[in-house]
């Protein structure tokens, strides 16, 4: 009996002695020699024996599902590369932006690229991510991309497997860096789309200016009136201006004629002046002009103008120039003077505006000596040019005014018409 028990007790020891072992040789055997994954094993399956594995799953894409594989991949996970970028918020016209991204697991990368478009643009840019020290990758936007109001992209890479991911924003919901100031390119965009695209224009005017009478110094000491509009002159003019929209705004070149008449006295003398001679010819002048416009910044401009002109009292020179505060195509004032020999010299303050659609308007002010500085005191013109847009590209444009000299009794009317064609 005692012989039974004790066997009996040496078996139960045993039992125990061997549960106690074996899950201490089973861990030992996990450490030592772990299982090798087969090529169609999932990784990490849960083991069978555990109830904490079976109760908490990993939540890995099926094995037979190649789609559920690649929305699972194309997510990222613990063993997907992941990328780190911190982007930025806004850029000063001009300056530097480079975008630099810090991969983890960067070996299982085949490429790395950020895609860009102007804000609000539609067509997308794409540059690649290159490897610069280390898990950093960096690429520098070029700067004819960086334009106001600014940009807007995203990162994405693809791996040795052929999955995209989208590692920041998406084309869908892209980050925008915003982007201050002014660049040449927005300049030049700008001061076209004031000129409706258009860079080159074909001008042609004409008009007529009849000064009233007025009271004239005569021999003796006495002074007597001119006849009525006898002072008179006309002038015409062609013009083209091309448009580089640069520092140097425009340049133009012109041909114009003019031509003018003495004033007499109702005993029928002529007013020949100081320095005339009777046997002078009626003032006139033929002339050709070429003018260079620089815009300084976007409200001050200046201009100057070189005149080379004959008469029949021989060749004539002169100079001019202009200065402008304000859009020189648009809303501004303008002061300025020519020197012209034989025909007189001329001074202008000129206020021009564009408020009304189609409708460009200027009012002037002048003082001249035309169209003959020996025989004619200064004379004041007073000009209210009158523009509408008929059609796309083509202005015509009406002139009216006043016109008086000094000393005069009374002043006269100031016609012109013009049109302008611009391409």
């Amino acid at each position: 009996m005692k012989t039974s028990i004790n066997a009996r007790r040496a078996a139960l020891a045993l039992a125990a002695l061997a549960a106690l072992l074996t899950p201490t040789i089973a861990m030992a055997d996990d450490q030592v020699a772990p299982r090798e994954a087969g090529p169609d094993a999932p990784q990490d399956s849960p083991a069978k024996d555990s109830p904490d594995k079976q109760e908490a799953p990993q939540d890995s894409p099926a094995k037979d599902d190649p789609d559920k594989q690649e929305a699972g991949a194309a997510k990222g996970g613990p063993e997907a590369p992941n990328a780190l970028h911190t982007p930025p918020a806004a850029l000063e016209a001009g300056e530097a932006m480079i975008l630099k991204v810090v991969v983890d697991r960067d070996w299982k990368l085949d490429k790395l690229w950020v895609d860009l478009r102007g804000r609000g643009g539609a067509e997308w840019t794409r540059l690649p991510l290159l490897r610069t020290e280390g898990a950093v990758f960096a690429v520098r936007v070029p700067q004819a991309m960086l334009q106001p109001p600014g940009v807007e992209y995203c990162i994405a890479s693809v791996d040795l497997e052929g999955t995209t991911r989208a590692h920041f924003a998406s084309q869908q919901a892209p980050h925008a860096v915003q982007i201050n100031g002014d660049t040449e390119e927005t300049r030049l965009a700008e001061r076209l789309s004031m000129h409706g695209g258009r860079r080159s224009s074909f001008k042609a005017f004409g008009e007529a200016t009849l000064y009233g009478r007025r009271l004239e110094l005569v021999e003796g000491g006495a002074r007597e009136r001119t006849d009525a509009f006898s002072d008179t002159f006309w002038t015409s003019d062609l013009e083209y201006t091309y448009r580089t929209l640069g520092a140097l705004y425009d340049i133009r070149f012109g041909l114009g004629l003019m031509r003018g008449q003495r004033s007499t006295l109702q005993n029928g003398d002529v007013v020949i002046g100081g320095g005339g001679d009777e046997a002078a010819p009626e003032p006139g002048l033929n002339y050709g002009w070429s003018e260079a416009n620089l815009a300084l910044n976007r409200n001050f401009s200046l201009g100057g103008r070189l005149i080379l002109g004959a008469s029949e009292e021989g060749f004539a020179a002169g100079v001019g120039g202009v200065l402008r505060i304000g859009d020189i195509a648009g809303t501004h004032l303008a002061v300025g003077g020519q020197l012209l020999q034989d025909a007189g010299n001329v001074g202008f303050m000129t206020f021009a505006w564009d408020t009304v659609p189609r409708a460009p308007m200027a009012l002037t002010i002048e003082i001249t000596e035309r169209p003959d500085a020996d025989a004619n005191p200064l004379g004041t013109r007073m000009l209210l040019d009158l523009g509408f847009e008929v059609v796309e590209g083509l202005t015509l444009t009406a002139r009216i005014g006043y016109a008086a000299r000094n000393e005069a009794v009374e002043g006269g009317p100031v016609f012109g018409v013009g049109a302008t064609y611009e391409r």
